[in-house]
Protein backbone atom coordinates (compact mmCIF):
# COMPACT_ATOMS: atom_id res chain seq x y z
CA UNK A 1 0.00 0.00 0.00
CA UNK A 2 1.27 3.89 -0.81
CA UNK A 3 0.88 5.32 2.03
CA UNK A 4 3.21 8.53 1.50
CA UNK A 5 2.67 11.69 -0.33
CA UNK A 6 6.73 11.56 -1.55
CA UNK A 7 6.39 8.44 -4.01
CA UNK A 8 7.13 8.33 -7.21
CA UNK A 9 4.15 7.56 -8.59
CA UNK A 10 1.81 9.94 -5.88
CA UNK A 11 4.03 12.78 -7.46
CA UNK A 12 3.31 12.00 -11.11
CA UNK A 13 -0.18 12.05 -10.71
CA UNK A 14 -0.53 15.07 -8.39
CA UNK A 15 1.98 16.67 -11.32
CA UNK A 16 -0.57 16.53 -13.34
CA UNK A 17 -2.52 18.80 -11.84
CA UNK A 18 -0.41 21.07 -13.76
CA UNK A 19 -1.41 21.91 -17.15
CA UNK A 20 2.51 22.44 -18.60
CA UNK A 21 2.99 18.79 -17.17
CA UNK A 22 -0.20 17.35 -18.43
CA UNK A 23 1.26 18.10 -22.07
CA UNK A 24 4.74 17.78 -21.51
CA UNK A 25 3.96 13.90 -19.95
CA UNK A 26 0.84 13.48 -22.55
CA UNK A 27 -1.11 12.26 -19.66
CA UNK A 28 -4.11 13.32 -17.72
CA UNK A 29 -6.04 11.72 -14.60
CA UNK A 30 -9.70 9.58 -15.06
CA UNK A 31 -11.15 9.53 -11.94
CA UNK A 32 -14.24 6.98 -11.40
CA UNK A 33 -14.87 3.63 -11.96
CA UNK A 34 -17.68 4.80 -15.21
CA UNK A 35 -14.44 6.98 -16.57
CA UNK A 36 -11.82 4.55 -16.70
CA UNK A 37 -14.13 1.69 -17.77
CA UNK A 38 -15.13 4.40 -21.00
CA UNK A 39 -11.20 5.02 -21.55
CA UNK A 40 -11.07 1.16 -21.67
CA UNK A 41 -14.05 0.86 -24.22
CA UNK A 42 -12.51 3.77 -26.35
CA UNK A 43 -8.93 1.71 -26.24
CA UNK A 44 -7.31 3.79 -24.09
CA UNK A 45 -5.25 1.61 -22.33
CA UNK A 46 -4.44 3.93 -18.46
CA UNK A 47 -0.52 4.12 -17.79
CA UNK A 48 -1.08 3.42 -13.92
CA UNK A 49 -4.20 3.15 -11.73
CA UNK A 50 -4.40 3.99 -8.06
CA UNK A 51 -7.28 2.74 -6.01
CA UNK A 52 -8.49 2.77 -2.33
CA UNK A 53 -9.38 -0.56 -0.15
CA UNK A 54 -12.49 0.61 0.07
CA UNK A 55 -13.25 0.94 -3.93
CA UNK A 56 -11.66 -2.05 -4.14
CA UNK A 57 -14.08 -3.56 -2.00
CA UNK A 58 -17.02 -2.78 -4.22
CA UNK A 59 -17.86 -5.28 -6.71
CA UNK A 60 -17.75 -3.37 -9.93
CA UNK A 61 -14.76 -1.70 -9.08
CA UNK A 62 -13.06 -5.11 -8.09
CA UNK A 63 -14.25 -6.16 -11.50
CA UNK A 64 -12.66 -3.20 -12.79
CA UNK A 65 -8.80 -3.55 -11.64
CA UNK A 66 -9.20 -7.24 -12.14
CA UNK A 67 -9.98 -6.10 -16.04
CA UNK A 68 -7.05 -3.78 -15.69
CA UNK A 69 -4.49 -5.77 -14.05
CA UNK A 70 -5.46 -8.82 -16.38
CA UNK A 71 -4.34 -6.24 -18.97
CA UNK A 72 -1.09 -5.75 -17.91
CA UNK A 73 -2.00 -1.96 -16.02
CA UNK A 74 -0.40 -1.40 -12.99
CA UNK A 75 -2.95 -1.07 -9.95
CA UNK A 76 -1.82 0.41 -7.06
CA UNK A 77 -3.57 0.40 -3.66
CA UNK A 78 -3.46 3.66 -1.92
CA UNK A 79 -4.58 4.88 1.22
CA UNK A 80 -7.40 7.59 1.82
CA UNK A 81 -5.01 10.47 2.46
CA UNK A 82 -3.31 9.64 -0.86
CA UNK A 83 -6.57 9.71 -2.83
CA UNK A 84 -7.71 13.08 -1.27
CA UNK A 85 -4.51 14.32 -2.41
CA UNK A 86 -4.45 12.90 -5.69
CA UNK A 87 -8.15 13.23 -6.95
CA UNK A 88 -9.66 16.76 -7.99
CA UNK A 89 -13.07 16.35 -6.77
CA UNK A 90 -14.61 17.23 -3.37
CA UNK A 91 -15.16 13.47 -2.58
CA UNK A 92 -12.77 11.26 -4.52
CA UNK A 93 -14.27 7.79 -5.93
CA UNK A 94 -11.55 6.21 -4.78
CA UNK A 95 -10.23 4.75 -8.17
CA UNK A 96 -8.59 6.94 -10.64
CA UNK A 97 -5.89 6.66 -13.61
CA UNK A 98 -3.44 8.05 -15.61
CA UNK A 99 -4.31 8.04 -19.22
CA UNK A 100 -2.37 8.99 -22.56
CA UNK A 101 -3.56 11.90 -24.39
CA UNK A 102 -5.26 10.39 -27.11
CA UNK A 103 -3.60 10.18 -30.73
CA UNK A 104 -5.99 11.94 -33.11
CA UNK A 105 -5.61 12.69 -36.77
CA UNK A 106 -5.56 16.29 -37.54
CA UNK A 107 -8.67 17.60 -39.12
CA UNK A 108 -8.75 18.50 -43.06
Amino acid sequence: MIRSLSNDKVKLVRALARRRTRYRQRLFLVEGRRLIDEALRAGTTPALVLHTALAAGRPDTAALIDRLTGAGVPCHLVSDEVMKTCADTVTPPGILAVVPFPDLPAPP
